[in-house]
Order: structure tokens, then sequence, then C-alpha cells
């Protein structure tokens, strides 16, 4: 467990080193609509809260504290009146919390993208300037993966599983913070059950997709080395008759990632299709547990 934890702040402690030299300004933008899109969330989730009360005992909510303060600012109207208000209010709040995800992700997209662009260029100058006896000594392919390859995997299977997994858990920490407010015994067994969850998922999950990303590094670098000595000498290969140990080399290689990449969304979704279940078996177990209790279901509705 410890030596995860420390691979895990490696891991992040030399991400922080390549975006900061991409600019901590653009940085502390990403941090900013991450942050604003877990109050987008909340908003659109609480926005809910009330529509449901008001369809479960209208009596109630108007005879409460709260129910009072908003009513007194609001204009005389009967219930179903003030049941479509409600209504309608709380779909503007989510299509606005939408809204906000979709920008989110665009803006986290953006971000990661133009990074790996500028890890491209800064690689292709560091290449520039090394004497002509380092290329001598080295596969041009490998140092093309690099430039391409290489950046690309960085992108795609750390830099935005990153900036996605800090979108989610901000948004989760605001939520349980709203949930825990209404019902403090459920938020914490919700953290407990689903923190626990996760974290099993991930101890289960990781070695195998750090052992799938480092083949793919692999696999795709033969791939770049094999095409690049078949076409860039083309001439002496076919005068030898070389082109079939060649073409099977890049065959095999192609092959082998094609074997590799559907694993890839396979273990990125794995949690969500795993987590599910676990989300509606608690649910129906809060309302079988509240109907034992001899609970109304008017009275669990708002909760649940």
């Amino acid at each position: 467990m410890s030596s995860n934890s420390a691979s895990i702040t490696e891991l992040l402690r030399r991400c922080y080193r390549l975006a900061a030299t991409f600019g901590r300004g653009k940085l502390l933008g990403v941090a900013t609509v991450i942050f604003a899109n877990g109050l987008a969330q909340v908003a659109g989730v609480t926005s809910v809260f009330p529509f449901f009360a008001l369809a479960a005992d209208p009596e109630r909510v108007a005879s409460s504290e709260y129910g009072r303060l908003v009513l007194s600012y609001l204009p005389p109207m009967d219930h179903p009146t003030l049941l479509i208000w409600a209504g309608m209010i709380s779909i503007i709040a989510l299509l606005f919390a939408n809204a906000i995800s979709i920008t989110s992700e665009v803006l986290r997209m953006r971000y990661a993208y133009a990074l790996g662009h500028s890890l491209r260029s800064q690689l292709l100058e560091a290449l520039c300037s090394r004497p002509y006896g380092y290329f001598l000594q080295r596969n041009t392919g490998h140092l093309l993966q690099k430039i391409t390859g290489d950046v690309q995997q960085f992108v795609a299977t750390v830099c935005l599983p990153l900036l996605e997994a800090a979108s989610r858990l901000v948004t989760i920490l605001f939520l349980l913070g709203t949930v825990f407010l209404v019902q403090p015994g459920a938020a914490v067994a919700a953290g407990a059950i689903f923190g626990s969850f996760y974290m099993v998922v991930f101890l289960v999950l990781r070695r195998r997709s750090h052992a799938l990303g480092q083949a793919l590094k692999t696999v795709n670098r033969d791939m770049m080395a094999g095409a690049q000595q078949l076409l860039g000498g083309i001439k002496p290969i076919l005068v030898h008759g070389k082109a079939d140990y060649f073409r099977n080399r890049f065959d095999h290689s192609s092959a082998t990632q094609a074997r590799l990449l559907p694993r890839v969304p396979l273990y990125g979704n794995t949690p969500r299709y795993l987590v599910e279940p676990v989300v509606f078996g608690s649910f129906v177990g809060i309302v079988l547990w509240s109907a034992a209790q001899g609970r109304d279901l008017s009275d669990i509705l708002p909760r649940l």
C-alpha cells in the first residue's frame, strides 16, 4: 500500500512538473473550471430536493421554517402552480449544470492536448540541439515514437485521466458535503462504501493498466521502427528480397497492438460498470430498510 502511494505521489509530482513548464496560469485556469463544475453539479442536484419534497408532501414543506421563508418572497400561488415552477427551476438548473460539465470537459481536453503539443515541440527542439553523432547511434523510428507516440500516450493514459479524476473527486466531495447536510449518516456510509469500493478496484486494475501501458509503448515503438526501416531502406530491401522479413515484423507488432487496444476502454470503464449495481442496490436497501421501520414513502422520497 505504501509503495502504491509513493508511486502515485511520484506520478503526480512528475505530471505537475511537466504542466508547470507549460504554464502555471493555465493549470490554475483548469483547476478553477474543475472547481466551478463541482459547484454546478451540486446546484443541479440540490434543485431537485424542493421539487420532490413538494410532490411528496406540500403541506409539510409549506409549514416548515425554510418553506415559509421561501414562500414569503414569492407571489401567492396554488400547489400545482408552485410544483410546476419548482420543476421548471429544477430542469433549468440541471441543464445549466450539464452545460458547465460539458464546458469543463472540453476545456480539460483542450488543455491536455495543448500540453501534448508543447511537449512534442520541446522534444523536437531538444533533439535538434543534439550533435550529428547522436543520431548515428539511435534508431530514427524510436526517436519518432518518442516525439509522437509516447507523448500521445501520456496525454491519453495519464494526463486526461488525471484531470477527469480530479474533476470527479471535487464533484464527489461537494456532493458528499451536500448529502451530509441533509442526511449525515447516509453521507458517512456512502463515503465509506464507495471509497472502499474504488480503492479495491483501483488497486486491482492499476497494475494491469500499468502493464498494458508499457506493452503498448513497446509495441508502438516497434511498429514505428519497423515501418521506418522498411520504407527508409526500401531499395536495398527489395534488391535483396528481404521485404517479407520486415513486413512480417511489422504485422506481428500491428497484430499485438490490435489485441491490446481493446483492453484500454475495458479497464477504464470497469469501475463504472461495477459501481452502478452498488449504487442502485444501496437505493433499494434504503427503501426496504425504511419500509421495515414503518416510515411512509412520502417521507423517504425527498431524502432518497
